[in-house]
C-alpha cells in the first residue's frame, strides 16, 4: 500500500507540473480594476484581491464558475492580544496594494498590520505581514508571506496562523510521512488531521482538497515549514474544509518575543483531476 501511496503523490505532482506550462498556450492572465480591488482572469481560474481583505484574496473560482475559497487570511485570536477576538488582515482597513508585471507574470504585493474592529488600534503593538501573490496563465498561484511582530511576552497559549478555507470539499489529501491519507470532507466536524501527529512527507509533501466537480485545489512547493508549530485541516462535517498554517498553536506554549518573523511559501494550484486519479485517491483510503 506504501508503494500505491507514493504513486498517487506522484501523480499528483505530475499532474501540477503539466498544469503549470499552461502559459506556453494561454498568454498573461488578464486584470480588471474593481471598485474595492482587482480581478485576475485566466483560463483556469478567476481570482479577486481586494482592500476590504488586507489586500489578500477575497475569492478564487476556477473556469466554470465553482466557488474553491472560502477564507484566506492570516490571524491570531490567542496569546498576542485579547482573548478569543480576532486581529487579522481582514480588518485591515488601509492596506498599501502595489500591483506590477514581470516576465509575464503579475505580482501583487499587500502590507499592512493584522488588526481587529475595534478603535484605538495604533495603540497596541503591531503584527506587521507582506504578501506576494504571484499569477500567471498557468494552474499555479505563488503565495509568500512575512510577518514581523513587536509583541513579547512570557511563555503562553498562543495562536497565529495562516488560514485557506477549501470551499465545496467532497474529500481532502495529505502527503504524510507514513504515506496518503484521503478523507471524506462531509464525514465529521473538527481537526482531521495535524502534522504534530501525522507529520508532512519529508520530500514533495502535498495537500489540499477536492470538489464534487473534480476539480482540485493543491499545495505543493510547501517551504519554510521549519518554523511551523502545526499544519491542520480543520473540517465543518458539511464540505468545507480549512487548511491551517500555525506557527503558534494553543496548548504549545511559546515565548513571543519582539522583532520575531514568520514566514511561509507555497504554490497553489488549480487543478482539473481526471476520474482515474480521484479513484485512486478514494482507494487509498
Amino acid at each position: 500500500m506504501a508503494a500505491a501511496h507514493r504513486a498517487i503523490v506522484r501523480a499528483l505532482h505530475w499532474l501540477c507540473l503539466f498544469a503549470s506550462l499552461a502559459p506556453a498556450w494561454g498568454g498573461e492572465p488578464r486584470v480588471d480594476e474593481r471598485p474595492d480591488g482587482w480581478q485576475v482572469v485566466n483560463a483556469h481560474y478567476t481570482a479577486v484581491v481586494s482592500r476590504k481583505t488586507g489586500g489578500l484574496l477575497a475569492s478564487l473560482t476556477d473556469s466554470a464558475g465553482q466557488r474553491l475559497i472560502a477564507r484566506f487570511d492570516v490571524y491570531t485570536d490567542a496569546g498576542f492580544y485579547a482573548e478569543r477576538e480576532y486581529y487579522g488582515t481582514g480588518k485591515e482597513p488601509t492596506p498599501r496594494v502595489d500591483i506590477a508585471r514581470k516576465e509575464g507574470k503579475l505580482v501583487v504585493t499587500s502590507e499592512g498590520r493584522l488588526a481587529c474592529s475595534g478603535e484605538g488600534q495604533s495603540e497596541y503593538p503591531s503584527i506587521r505581514y507582506r504578501v506576494q501573490l504571484t499569477f500567471d496563465a498557468s494552474t499555479a498561484i505563488g503565495v509568500s508571506m512575512r510577518l514581523v511582530s513587536d509583541v513579547e511576552g512570557a511563555p503562553r497559549r498562543a495562536f497565529l496562523a495562516h488560514a485557506v478555507g477549501l470551499a465545496d470539499a467532497a474529500e481532502t489529501f495529505v502527503a504524510t510521512a507514513d504515506g496518503l491519507l484521503c478523507r471524506d470532507a462531509a464525514r465529521r466536524a473538527g481537526r482531521t488531521w495535524g502534522s504534530v501527529h501525522a507529520p508532512l512527507a519529508a520530500t514533495r509533501p502535498v495537500l489540499g482538497a477536492c470538489t464534487k466537480t473534480r476539480t482540485c485545489l493543491a499545495f505543493t512547493h510547501l517551504r519554510s515549514l521549519a518554523g511551523l508549530a502545526n499544519v491542520f485541516f480543520h473540517e465543518s462535517g458539511m464540505g468545507q474544509a480549512t487548511v491551517f498554517f500555525a506557527w503558534h498553536d494553543g496548548p504549545m506554549r511559546a515565548a513571543l518575543h519582539k522583532g520575531a518573523a514568520y514566514d511561509l511559501a507555497y504554490t497553489l494550484h488549480v487543478v482539473g483531476v481526471p476520474e482515474g486519479v480521484r479513484n485512486l485517491l478514494r482507494a487509498g483510503r
